[in-house]
């Protein structure tokens, strides 16, 4: 066992996932500094503005992904060895998603006006969300990028790559404090358009053979796996909602100041759960080019232990001394203690869920098994949220993620064991 877990922790694998999550963790880190300078320089009626906009940023970034991002894991890593078939599937999936994101903003951009005084109440000039706006494909393709690396297993580069450009957004942040310009509109500029263009200045420099390469392959739509990525875009959207339902029903149903509580336990689960997406994001390719019964099992088992990390985290928060919480975020945070302990009990069977569903959606590319699991979820969820909230208040949720995380996982294990006894051995 000792020479087993020895050879393990020397796998390539297991440097990616390290790099991988060091690389996210770094990300946190700066996005938390952003948050605390801004915070502190900014009126808050600006900053409550700048967050509003960037969160719009950040979720259209989101939702118009459509679904590319898992057609990415699930075929570019099997085209390695083919560099015409790479480019051209790269190329052509870069196009679709463009277009797509283009219309889309095209014709929200002439609802802001009614978005902005009937829902959100800005009252912002139109310039602030013009620049939003523009930003969003700045996001999308920036994550398209690092994508691509990551499902070609170049962990290491697209890390530096991605830390570089939150070290850009810092160091414009001081230039616009120094100049006294900091306002919402002149932050989005710097950090969703003017570090971006950076970030591809940087990658088109280091590659400029690729992009020239890309420049001349023609575009060719078989590339394009349309029922494979709008299935997975569907479930992607269903899980979102279903992940966020419970803040809108306790905002609904509970005060402000629970709420607030309760936004700080998700918060610091959160923080756990970037350490799954760097997991999954290394044994994706790696699914996507298992072909036989064994490799799957393999990888499986290898999954499971690398999952036994951020398992460990969850069980340590609902283990961990209150004082250590207060030390973090002083005495108010007491409430949230509670809270964060309930909520990490269901989240201990997120990551050991996560593994099998790579093998649905890389290795067998049935994305139609997450399309269910996320909509039981979500029924699961908002019905439990809507019961159970006006009775039991922020204790609810916890309760109910639990009996959704044991329904799906029961959904998970009938299923990969089916799919799994139709693979060659």
């Amino acid at each position: 066992m000792k020479n087993r877990l020895i050879r393990l922790f020397k796998l390539p694998t297991t440097r990616d996932v390290l790099i991988n999550t060091l690389g996210n963790y770094m990300a946190v880190f700066f996005v938390a500094l952003y948050a605390i300078i801004l915070f502190r320089i900014m009126p808050i009626a600006e900053y409550g503005v700048f967050s509003v906009l960037f969160a719009i940023a950040y979720l259209l970034a989101n939702i118009l992904d459509f679904g590319v991002t898992a057609s990415i894991y699930s075929y570019l890593p099997e085209l390695q060895g083919n560099r015409k078939a790479t480019v051209r599937f790269i190329k052509t999936n870069f196009v679709f998603q463009t277009v797509l994101v283009a219309i889309v903003l095209f014709v929200s951009y002439f609802f802001i006006d009614l978005l902005d005084s009937k829902i959100l109440k800005l009252d912002v000039p139109s310039s602030y969300y013009f620049w939003t706006f523009i930003s969003i494909p700045f996001f999308i393709w920036q994550n398209f990028v690092l994508n691509v690396l990551f499902a070609t297993k170049r962990f290491l580069y697209g890390n530096i790559l991605n830390n570089i450009a939150y070290v850009t957004k810092l160091l414009l942040l001081f230039f616009l404090i120094l100049t006294d310009n900091v306002t919402p509109e002149t932050v989005i500029i710097a950090f969703g358009i003017v570090s971006q263009v950076i970030f591809f200045a940087i990658l088109i420099h280091h590659k400029r053979s690729f992009f020239w390469q890309l420049l001349h392959e023609p575009l060719e739509w078989a590339q394009v796996r349309l029922t494979y990525t709008l299935t997975f875009f569907a479930s992607s959207q269903l899980f979102n909602l279903a992940s966020r339902i419970d803040l809108f029903m306790l905002s609904y149903f509970l005060t402000k100041t629970e709420v607030g509580y309760y936004g700080l336990a998700q918060k610091i689960i959160l923080t756990v759960l970037t350490m799954i997406n760097s997991i999954t994001q290394v044994l994706s390719p790696q699914f996507a080019a298992a072909k036989t019964k064994q490799e799957v099992i393999s990888l499986l088992k290898k999954g499971m232990f690398y999952m036994m990390l951020p398992t460990s985290m969850f069980l340590l928060l609902i283990v961990l001394p209150q004082e250590l919480f207060v030390l973090a975020f002083k005495e108010k945070v007491t409430r949230a203690v509670a809270i964060t302990r309930l909520l990490a009990a269901p989240y201990t069977m997120y990551g050991l869920t996560a593994i099998p569903v790579l093998f649905f959606l890389y290795t067998i590319k049935k994305p139609v098994h997450l399309l269910i699991i996320n909509f039981i979820f979500l029924v699961v969820v908002s019905i439990g949220c809507f019961i159970f909230i006006p009775i039991y208040g922020v204790n609810a949720p916890p309760m109910v993620f639990a009996a959704a995380f044991i329904i799906a996982a029961l959904y998970i294990v009938v299923f990969f064991i089916k799919e799994l006894r139709m693979m060659k051995e």
